[in-house]
């Protein structure tokens, strides 16, 4: 069986995360988390563990699951970001759009739904890189 490994993405999504991660001069004590901050680093962590998935045939469940905490999360984000992040978001939304309708078709489609669900996921960590790139100022 044919399997796309989308590790790859989670590295950037890592890397996204740390970048934007800056250090602050107060201490840890006294500092607290922005809840915009929190709900990033929380969608950045369900954004990891979807994208790090061994596709195939089979993974349609667990990637379905995986799915609806990125979602999930995005509600939490959403809630708590302004209209400035918006149109990042939104396109979020819709990669998970169509990342679902793939999942649906998976078992049934073979080799091309192995594919179609590697695009889409592809898709989706490149939307939430951009999430998460503009929320970069606000949490640094």
């Amino acid at each position: 069986m044919r399997r796309v490994s989308i590790s790859v993405l989670s590295a950037v999504l890592a890397l996204a995360v740390m970048a934007s991660c800056g250090s602050s001069s107060d201490s840890a004590s006294t500092t607290t988390i922005d809840p915009v901050c929190a709900a990033r680093d929380d969608l950045t962590a369900a954004l990891n563990t979807l994208t790090d998935v061994e596709v195939s045939t089979g993974a349609a469940d667990e990637i379905a699951e995986d799915l609806a905490e990125v979602r999930a999360q995005l509600d939490n984000l959403g809630d708590a970001v302004g209209d400035d992040v918006k149109p990042q978001v939104d396109e979020l939304k819709s990669a998970l759009d169509d990342l679902e309708s793939s999942v649906k078709d998976l078992a049934s489609s073979g080799l091309s739904g192995v594919s179609a669900v590697g695009t889409s996921l592809a898709a989706v960590g490149t939307a939430g890189t951009d999430v998460i790139d503009e929320l970069q100022q606000s949490c640094s």
